[in-house]
C-alpha cells in the first residue's frame, strides 16, 4: 500500500517530523464512513422532498469490458431551483440491456427509499 511503504512515510518524516501516516485501514474507513453519512443525508432530503424526482442513467462499458451504469437523480426544490445530484455509480450485472439497467435502477431507488417519486409510465 501506497500509504504505508516506507519511502513515503520518510518523505512525510522529513517534512514534517510530528506527522501520523494513517495506515490504509484507518483511510478506507474514514472514506467508508463519510460516504455513508453522506448517502444517509441524501436519503432523507430526497424522501422529504415533496413532487416526483427525474433521473438520468449513463450506462457504458469500460476498457477492460466491465459494464457500468451512473444514476443522477433530478429534481425543483421549494425554492424553485433545479437540483441534481449522482445517486449511484454501479457495476452491472451482465450486459446493458433493458432488463438490467431496470433492475439495477430500481434496486438504487429501494436503496434510496424514493420509490413513491418515481412516475410510472406503465
Amino acid at each position: 500500500m501506497v500509504a504505508e511503504g516506507t519511502d513515503l512515510q520518510f518523505l512525510f518524516k522529513m517534512l514534517n517530523p510530528k506527522v501520523k501516516v494513517p495506515t490504509a485501514d484507518t483511510i478506507h474507513t474514514g472514506i467508508l464512513s463519510i460516504f455513508s453519512e453522506e448517502q444517509d443525508r441524501m436519503r432523507q432530503k430526497l424522501q422529504k422532498m415533496l413532487g416526483k424526482i427525474s433521473f438520468t442513467l449513463d450506462a457504458w462499458t469500460s476498457r477492460n469490458q466491465l459494464p457500468f451504469l451512473g444514476i443522477t437523480a433530478h429534481w425543483i426544490d421549494s425554492d424553485w431551483n433545479l437540483c441534481s445530484t449522482l445517486i449511484d455509480f454501479q457495476l452491472l450485472s451482465g450486459p446493458h440491456s433493458g432488463e438490467n439497467l431496470k433492475a439495477a435502477f430500481e434496486a438504487s431507488c429501494q436503496t434510496f427509499g424514493i420509490m413513491t417519486k418515481v412516475h410510472n409510465v406503465s
